[in-house]
């Protein structure tokens, strides 16, 4: 059976960066301390990818950054181990089963799930009848 979970709509909306994998965080990104909310810097050996609040990138943005934004954000309440089985699934399955696209991010503790905001109203009904609670921070 999967598992039931809270989901916790986060406040802001969000943005993905990418940028040159040489490129330095941008000064506009804001600190751990300063953020007080969910900042996720990525690096691989091709792309350099930042997601973050709208709010905080440049009115005008610099043109070697590419910015899609209108995201809303997720955190999964509770933490769970890396080998437990069905968890992600038990979100991302009743979206795909939808047609909605989902972006998936992991830390060590959390789990984040990122919809397009034109489908945040159908996602939530969606995975209200999955079986999930989902409130706003």
């Amino acid at each position: 059976m999967a598992p039931t979970v809270n989901l916790q709509q986060l406040p802001d909306e969000y943005a993905v960066c990418l940028l040159d994998p040489a490129a330095a965080i941008p000064t506009w990104v804001p600190c751990k301390q300063a953020a007080k909310t969910f900042i996720n810097i990525s690096y691989c050996e091709d792309e350099l990818s930042i997601v973050c609040p709208s709010k905080h990138i440049p009115a005008t943005p610099p043109k070697d950054i590419r910015i899609d934004a209108e995201w809303t954000a997720f955190k999964l309440g509770g933490t769970f181990a890396f080998d437990d089985a069905g968890v992600m699934l038990s979100f991302v399955r009743p979206l795909s089963e939808n047609k909605l696209g989902v972006f998936v991010i992991s830390t060590f503790h959390r789990d984040y799930l990122l919809l397009k905001n034109q489908d945040t109203a159908k996602a939530t009904s969606y995975l209200e009848s999955a079986g999930h609670t989902l409130s706003i921070l």
